[in-house]
């Protein structure tokens, strides 16, 4: 637990500094090669962004925690030190940027948002049926409640990157035959 991690300042102003600074790196490269061309950002040069995990698993491990939510329970205790203050908020600027750049990949592969599509007749009677099969609708998160109307779609990405099958959704039970997800994997 978060309560039971001890790190210094430094340690924890150093580990924050390096994910600020690969963060940096990778969110201007990836910014870069989106302005090159969008079109071959998404399907082949995505996974660039994908150094970020490696780099918050570096975070996690110098500070002795598993969770994003524990790291900020420890930066949280020394946010009163301006050097950790100034970290964190240079950490939250590179999450603006990066949920920036997601909306734009997010219209680059065809979504958008709906209030008539996502709120419709029937969908909300499909979504009855939970109740009738006594199930419970899984809790949503509240920062997911955000865009309540957008639209999701089903992607399937070979190990560079490449869109193997492309989904956007029609409405939110719309989802690819199971078929050609087996079709687009066999290609």
């Amino acid at each position: 637990m978060a309560e039971d991690v001890t790190v210094s300042e430094e340690t924890l102003t150093s580990a924050l500094s390096q994910l600020v600074n690969l963060g940096r790196i990778l969110l201007q490269k990836a910014r870069q090669e989106a302005a090159e061309s969008l079109e071959t950002f998404v399907p082949h040069k995505i996974t660039t962004l994908f150094g970020l995990i490696t780099a918050g698993a570096q975070l996690y491990k110098s500070l002795g925690v598993k969770k994003k939510t524990e790291a900020e329970a420890v930066w949280q205790k020394y946010y009163h030190h301006a050097a950790v203050r100034e970290q964190v908020e240079e950490l939250l600027e590179l999450e603006v940027w990066m949920f920036c750049a997601g909306e734009q990949i997010y219209r680059s592969f065809g979504l958008g948002s709906s209030y008539a599509k996502v709120i419709n007749f029937s969908c909300l009677l499909q979504y009855s049926e939970y109740e009738t099969n006594n199930r419970e609708l899984p809790d949503v998160p509240l920062r997911l409640l955000e865009d309540i109307y957008q639209l999701g779609g089903d992607f399937l990405l070979d190990k560079e990157g490449k869109v193997l099958l492309c989904h956007p959704s029609k409405n939110p039970l719309d989802r690819p035959p199971v078929k050609d997800i087996l079709k687009a994997v066999d290609q």
